[in-house]
């Protein structure tokens, strides 16, 4: 009643699925953004909370940890008669650069230095810092920056501003 069965009796096994490449990965480190922010400013014992938002653009090459970029960023404050002395540091304008290496793929820690100057007063100078930035929220990034800056001394023993913020940056 049994015989014998050939592979050729069988049939053809089922073709394998296709492979399907997977999605590339979209670097969120190159690229251009816009950035707002809230800082308080520091000198000589006078205190202040300033707003800042500015344009910046990043490049990164994909496998690198390095990230280098470039910004330009606007400040605004409102003076008030509070009991805290306001600074004379109103409307800076302010052009960086910023280096950072990327202690994780999605935490960047950098360094900043640029050139500021007050549109209201005749506060100006070179402004170095540093901060940390990752993303909380889809492409959103939260920073978190100190800077410090100079007048055009650049003197230690000169009045120097020193601004500790919070950025939302959004690339686009």
């Amino acid at each position: 009643i049994a015989g014998p069965v050939l592979s050729a009796d069988l049939g053809k096994p089922a073709a394998a699925p296709a492979a399907v490449a997977p999605a590339p990965v979209p670097d969120q480190w190159n690229g251009m953004y816009f950035e707002f922010g809230a800082v308080g400013q520091f000198m000589n014992g006078e205190k202040n909370a300033a707003g800042l938002a500015g344009i910046g653009y990043n490049y990164h090459a994909f496998g690198n940890p390095w990230v280098v970029g470039a910004f330009l960023r606007y400040g605004f404050s409102a003076e008030g008669n509070s009991d805290a002395a306001v600074l004379t540091f109103d409307q800076p304008l302010t052009a960086a650069i910023r280096a950072g290496y990327l202690v994780a793929p999605s935490t960047l820690l950098y360094g900043l230095a640029g050139y500021s100057k007050s549109l209201k007063d005749d506060f100006k100078g070179p402004i170095l810092g540093f901060g940390a930035e990752a993303p909380v929220f889809g492409s959103l990034r939260i920073g978190v920056e100190y800077t410090a800056q100079f007048d055009k001394t650049f003197k230690a023993d000169s009045d120097i501003v020193h601004e500790v913020g919070v950025f939302a940056r959004l690339p686009f």
